[in-house]
């Protein structure tokens, strides 16, 4: 009798599903954000291990000031120590081109395109040698999940930490900024196969 060890990949046992996208609609909403080269991050995380296949949101607003030439840069941040938001992974900044939809993959600078239980993605408006004032588009709504800013207005770069300055979650009647907000911008993730496996089998000599 012999051993024979073969791995097993036990994702490829299963039907590879589609891309998974999260978020709001990308419509024109009231405002964007005046401050320049503030960081924000959604609130939630993700239950499964997954990657950033691409991210969009709607440049601009209703109310807004001109947008393009704005640069955006994404990040993804993890949250364990709710005092300390850590920088994991920082993408491509982009450049605005158009008022509307845009949409561009992740493309990591630094860090690991990883998401998962107690990770989150977040966005910093500028880039590594500038700031702008806000381009994503949101109204002032009330939401059970919602974003927040960091005190600290500068470029993110990997394993910073950040401290929360505002949460803006929960009842928002229109009239003042510090409630929930919905900001015009989705993810479109994918989930990381299995991890594989090693099976061992007893089998007869030939």
């Amino acid at each position: 009798m012999r051993i024979v060890c073969t791995l097993l990949l036990m994702g490829s046992l299963q039907v590879m599903r589609a891309n998974t996208i999260i978020g709001a609609p990308l419509i024109s909403r009231e405002v964007t954000d005046t401050f320049s080269g503030y960081l924000f991050a959604y609130n939630a995380d993700f239950i499964d291990n997954s990657t950033i296949a691409s991210w969009s949101f709607y440049a601009g607003s209703l109310n807004g000031g001109n947008v393009i030439g704005h640069e955006i840069t994404p990040v993804i941040m993890d949250q364990t120590d709710p005092n300390d938001w850590v920088i994991t992974a920082v993408g491509t900044t982009r450049t605005v081109l158009a008022t509307g939809i845009n949409s561009f993959s992740f493309g990591v600078v630094s860090g690991v395109n990883f998401l998962g239980p107690k990770r989150a993605f977040g966005w910093y408006d500028g880039s590594a040698t500038s700031q702008n004032q806000g381009t994503i588009s949101f109204d002032r709504a009330t939401t059970a999940i919602g974003v927040r800013d960091f005190t600290l207005p500068q470029f993110p770069t990997l394993n910073m930490t950040y401290q929360t300055k505002n949460n803006f979650t929960g009842a928002n009647d229109g009239t003042d900024w510090s409630g929930g907000r919905i900001y015009s911008y989705n993810l479109s993730w994918k989930r990381l196969p299995n991890h594989p496996h090693f099976c061992c089998l007893q089998v007869g000599l030939p």
